[in-house]
């Protein structure tokens, strides 16, 4: 191949002359060629002086290896597929520098078999390594099956994130079918195993990728985590995005492994999720995450429909410990096929969440400190039962989403509950009662915002915070857990209102 110089200005390679080189690997010529520089844009290359190789095979070009230059057995078809074993080689030919190492796998169209691949461990392939793996797309969506189509993985992986950093892009992912009721895809944090960094602090993504079976289809936990301060259970920098889950178990688990103290999941977003009919074969929720601390995590446009059998307590369980850096949740619904006994658990035990546009078809659970809207269809009467924190200050704030349905259930703790109704949907009346023994203390235990009237009687003085308002302070505004103490020589009847 003729060697074209390069036209440099500052630190940026500008050269039309590129479209020669694009037309040899277009042609097939000169597969294997080096050039300098991050990409190219229509037939001129622009690009920095960062070295890399760029393989092509007909016309088009793949970066990093390949598994396919792997393959020792299969076609590729659903009925003799090829060897998975082949992406295990491609991992382990990425080159390792200064101890460490990187790159790209890219797995070629097509069906892919065998045993689980362990990555990151002792004597394992990726062991020190930050590995991206990319596939040719997978369709997403309940009502459609990628098996004749794109990449299909059918191996399973076990990583060491302690050790080896790995991410997944555009496949279909599933366990090996011989190995039955198992993860597709987990991740070990290993306090015993941290070697030169926490290489799972720097996290992983899993972008555009269609989980079909396993149990769980994604899985982060811990072993050998003893003690606090470290090594401690925790995971930062996480992306789960744009991901289809069907059937199986465990769609999303999350948990704390064998951690005595403390344990996190910080700088996480878990988005555009879609989970049909996930745990339908298994006695398993579809979400199951619990962990002690979270920071800065954002679980946003979660689909779970079919979630279940009615069997398992819930679909969703979210189990935090404390959420004082930021936790939200927006835009969950389980649509019109929920399975599970319940729709969700959500229980954040210290500080709070917030969520917003939540709409669930079935009983909803509520513990401890959040900032709740949650509408539910006209036609359920399931109802949303709250055990409220008890440590002040805070506690749970349950708004009705704009034209849907709230039904209230058991509420616990109701002076630390503050329900808001939707425009139009206001409470009126709760009640009415005579108050007691002079001097006599009415709490707002209604869980509203409400206004008390004291009607008729002899008040001789009614005090709020401590303050004399004097006998003619008949109509106070009080949020739950707020009171009046009521000094009477005859009882007057306390009316009570709901505003909010």
């Amino acid at each position: 191949m003729t060697n074209l110089p390069d036209e440099v200005v500052g630190n940026t390679v500008r050269s039309s002359r590129w479209n020669v080189l694009l037309d040899k690997i277009q042609d097939g010529q000169d597969s294997d060629v080096r050039m300098r520089g991050r990409y190219w844009t229509g037939g001129s290359f622009v690009g920095s002086y960062a070295s890399f190789a760029a393989v092509a095979s007909g016309s088009k070009p793949y970066y990093g290896v390949r598994a396919e230059d792997f393959i020792t057995s299969g076609d590729g078809t659903a009925a003799n597929p090829y060897n998975a074993s082949a992406i295990e080689s491609a991992i382990d030919a990425i080159p390792t520098r200064d101890g460490g190492g990187g790159g790209i796998v890219f797995i070629k169209a097509g069906n892919w078999q065998g045993a689980k691949i362990l990555l990151g461990g002792v004597g394992q392939a990726g062991r020190n390594k930050k590995i991206m793996i990319y596939g040719e797309g997978a369709a997403l969506g309940s009502n459609v099956n990628d098996s004749f189509w794109g990449t299909t993985v059918k191996c399973g992986f076990e990583i060491t994130s302690s050790r080896c950093d790995v991410s997944f892009y555009d496949m279909r992912l599933e366990p090996d079918p011989s190995a039955g009721n198992v993860p597709t895809l987990k991740y070990i944090r290993n306090g015993a195993d941290q070697g030169f960094g926490q290489v799972d602090l720097g996290g992983y993504e899993i972008q555009n990728c269609r989980f079909q079976g396993g149990n769980p289809a994604i899985w982060n936990t811990g072993i050998n985590i003893p003690s606090h301060p470290d090594p401690v259970q925790q995971t930062w920098m996480v992306r789960i995005q744009r991901c289809h889950f069907q059937n199986g178990g465990v769609g999303i688990k999350v948990d704390e492994g064998d951690s005595v103290t403390s344990s996190s999941y910080d700088l996480v977003i878990i988005d555009q999720i879609d989970m049909n009919a996930r745990g339908a074969d298994y006695a398993t929720r579809a979400v199951d995450i619990v962990i002690n601390n979270v920071g800065a995590v954002t679980f946003s446009n979660w689909l779970i429909e079919g979630a279940g059998t009615a069997a398992v307590d819930y679909g969703i369980y979210i189990k935090i410990g404390r959420a004082e850096s930021g936790f939200s949740m927006w835009n969950i619904f389980t649509g019109d096929g929920a399975i599970a006994a319940k729709d969700a658990r959500i229980e954040v035990s210290f500080s709070g969440l917030q969520a917003r546009g939540l709409f669930f078809t079935k009983t909803v659970d509520l513990f401890g400190y959040g900032d709740y809207e949650i509408g539910q269809p006209f036609w359920t009467v399931a109802p949303i039962n709250i055990t409220a924190g008890g440590v002040d200050p805070g506690g749970i704030t349950l708004r009705q989403m704009e034209g849907t349905r709230q039904t209230i259930g058991t509420i616990t703790n109701p002076r630390k509950v503050l329900i808001k109704k939707a425009v139009g949907n206001y409470v009126g009346l709760i009640g009415s009662a005579a108050a007691g023994a002079s001097p006599y203390t009415y709490t707002n235990d209604d869980s509203y915002i409400e206004d008390v009237y004291l009607v008729g009687g002899t008040i001789t003085d009614v005090q709020r915070n401590g303050t004399t308002l004097g006998s003619s302070a008949r109509q106070h505004t009080l949020s739950p857990g707020q009171s009046i103490v009521i000094t009477h020589a005859g009882a007057p009847t306390i009316v009570r209102y709901g505003i909010s």
